[in-house]
């Protein structure tokens, strides 16, 4: 149970809902054919309130559809996007949309009443999880997409809960349940499939005409990918117990991705191209940028109307949705076999059975 709280984070509103619908569930309604005054009657607010529970579980169900579908689309755009530019500037356009739409979000939560104010020792571990997601976990998603093609890239970034559930197993020393080993183990399997194909490649040797077995260094850059995004969840988790503020930790964490992306440019001795940032070559990395952005906020707002397995679990079908829009949008730029298929289904079923348990 330990290392699914890790894959949780703030649910406080979620349970808050939970309890809602368990009271209404629980309130007697009476038989409506029975003789009751109108002065005593519960039966129409009861069904009301039942009715307003059911409607809101509903739309935090397509919101958690909807944070799977914009990463799958995020995905495409960002394949269709280093079609024209490099990751490197693709980093700081999509991180500047992100830096936008979170804003917003908070500004909106802040005219609403509902700020908490900054704790100082949430901020170190919004910090590691930004530089962990949304700078390595980005940037090695980018080269994953490029080098293993959107399909394959998402799948290995939603197996993201496997690397989670081990971290929580030998280094937090958590106990894990029957049902959520398995379920790494399903996911284990998937990605197997998806990879065991591709892992090992010919490459020409040194002597002319023979062949030599070299490892495919996309399916490690695939893994390493899953494996940032799991350690920025723990950090996350950790972050948000302190400050209950998922979207400014989010921001946080963006805001951190930012300058170390600037950084990094620095490092390399290369200059902001600005110019052709402001370009149309620049225009898929914007929609994932919006994507990206807007997939967080739904997922956080899904998850005070539905419940966080629910959540989870939806949220998890991304490779499957990103196959299909691969399929229908990017047709032979990305080769779409019965192996990927059955791999990612594997890891999406996984990854739900460890939310589930």
């Amino acid at each position: 149970m330990g290392v699914r709280r890790l894959l949780e984070g703030n649910t406080s509103g979620q349970e808050t809902g939970d309890r809602r619908r368990e009271q209404a569930l629980k309130t007697p309604i009476p038989n409506p054919q029975s003789p009751i005054p109108d002065s005593q009657s519960t039966f129409t607010p009861v069904r009301r309130g039942f009715y307003l529970e059911s409607i809101m579980e509903i739309i935090g169900e397509l919101l958690a559809v909807s944070n799977a579908i914009l990463y799958s689309f995020s995905n495409i755009f960002n394949r269709r996007a280093l079609d024209r530019m490099d990751k490197d500037s693709g980093m700081i356009v999509t991180l500047i949309v992100n830096n936008v739409i979170y804003a917003l979000g908070l500004t909106g939560i802040y005219l609403a009443g509902k700020w908490a104010p900054l704790q100082a020792g949430a901020l170190i571990w919004f910090v590691l999880a930004g530089a962990l997601t949304s700078f390595l976990g980005r940037y090695l998603l980018f080269e994953s997409v490029r080098v293993n093609g959107p399909s394959r890239a998402g799948t290995y970034k939603v197996a993201s809960p496997v690397f989670t559930l081990f971290i929580g197993m030998f280094i937090i020393g958590e106990q894990v349940n029957r049902g959520s080993l398995t379920g790494a183990l399903i996911s284990l399997a998937g990605l197997y499939i998806i990879s065991a194909q591709d892992f090992f490649r010919q490459e020409d040797g040194k002597e002319k005409g023979k062949k030599r077995h070299a490892v495919n260094t996309g399916v490690l850059i695939g893994l390493a990918s899953g494996l940032a995004f799991a350690m920025g969840i723990a950090a996350r988790k950790v972050g948000l117990e302190i400050w209950p503020s998922a979207v400014g930790g989010a921001f946080l964490g963006s805001l951190t991705a930012t300058v170390l992306t600037f950084i990094s440019y620095g490092a390399k001795k290369k200059s902001v191209p600005w110019k052709k940032l402001m370009g149309k070559d620049s225009v898929n990395y914007v929609y994932s940028g919006v994507c990206t952005g807007v997939a967080i906020l739904c997922f956080f707002v899904a998850l005070q109307y539905a419940t966080v397995t629910i959540t989870n679990v939806v949220a998890s079908l991304e490779p499957l949705f990103t196959i299909v829009l691969s399929y229908l949008i990017l047709r032979k730029k990305e080769r779409i076999t019965k192996s990927l298929v059955g791999g990612a289904l594997l890891v999406t079923i996984g990854a739900a059975l460890i939310f589930i348990y």
